[in-house]
């Protein structure tokens, strides 16, 4: 069996699609989830044991060095970034090794691609010197977006499985806005729009969402004879219609901002509009006007925030003594 990075005949062995460092930071996100497409109603989500999924078709000396590399810049990029929970007025700025972060991003995927959905992987048959190496034989046509997920709503993290590692394909670009008003907008009344259609974008290959902690990462991969000109424009519309920051290669800058509202952080694979955030927060979450969701949140949540310390903290402990062992 051939390598599926440098398809080289060295010992293969498992890559897991989930980094195991980053299993190992989210202790309480025992179980992921991956969804395959948000448009197909049998190929919705698919939960899993993180720390058991792998993929067995990436060689020792891959998987051991340059990938071990890229895990190791994400990692700590969220370890040190977005561990932490956020509020809704935050704003993040972070600075960022654009290469080594997006071949982390692309490697990701790719490992997701092989495993859960097949046929996008054939995107990156050429690509895979740019993950390893940084080598580009071409134009690389993606775009990468940065958003932050807060929770807005008053419905813990866990009252829906604690969805904080997940990577998603083809997550619905709302076209418009999840909620519409029922009377011209004039009052906080509305309903779910029931004609919610996907943004229309020419040329796309496939999309994923990527969440790790609180960064969301919502990326467009671009079929090779997608104009460039036309990518531009459509970074732009993403830019100012929607609440995702382009994470640009000349800027080595990470920006985000809350890309999430009440009814859309528990179901990540719908990503709304900058209309459909305010109709959001406008609604209070149908709850009166002087009562806070987010502390009708934190009151339900009683001990699991300490619970997750908890639990965060015995995993590095038991990390630590695997390592001591192996010496």
């Amino acid at each position: 069996m051939v390598c599926s990075y440098c398809e080289g005949s060295n010992r293969i062995t498992g890559e897991h699609l989930i980094p195991q460092g980053l299993l190992d930071l989210f202790a309480e996100c025992e179980y992921n989830v991956h969804m395959m497409n948000a448009d197909n109603e049998e190929d919705k989500l698919k939960v899993f044991k993180g720390d058991r999924v792998v993929i067995n078709d990436v060689c020792d000396r891959c998987n051991n060095n340059d990938l071990s590399t890229l895990d190791s810049y994400g990692i700590s990029l969220i370890n040190e970034h977005f561990l932490r929970d956020y509020t809704k007025d935050d704003e993040v700025s972070v600075e960022l090794d654009y290469d080594l972060f997006s071949r982390w991003i692309l490697k990701l995927v790719y490992n997701n691609t092989r495993a859960f959905k097949q046929e996008y992987s054939d995107w990156f048959r050429n690509k895979k010197k740019y993950i390893l190496s940084n080598e580009k034989d071409e134009e690389m046509k993606f775009s990468i977006f940065s958003g932050l997920a807060v929770n807005t709503s008053p419905i813990p993290d866990f009252f829906m499985d604690n969805l904080k590692l997940l990577i998603l394909f083809d997550p619905l670009l709302v076209k418009g806005s999840l909620l519409v008003p029922t009377d011209g907008g004039i009052s906080p009344n509305f309903k779910v729009n029931t004609q919610t259609e996907r943004l229309p974008i020419e040329n796309i290959e496939f999309t994923a969402l990527l969440r790790f902690g609180s960064l969301l990462i919502y990326t467009i991969f671009w079929k090779d004879d997608a104009d460039v000109s036309y990518i531009n424009n459509i970074e732009k519309i993403i830019s100012q219609l929607y609440p995702y920051t382009i994470v640009n290669s000349n800027d080595n800058l990470l920006n985000a901002v809350r890309a999430t509202h009440a009814y859309n952080f528990h179901h990540p694979y719908i990503v709304d509009s900058n209309v459909g955030m305010s109709f959001a927060d406008r609604t209070n979450s149908y709850l009166p006007s002087n009562i806070s969701p987010v502390k009708v949140q934190k009151s339900l949540e009683g001990d699991w925030p300490q619970i997750i310390l908890q639990m965060r903290e015995q995993k590095r402990l038991k990390r630590k003594r695997k390592k001591r062992k192996k010496k």
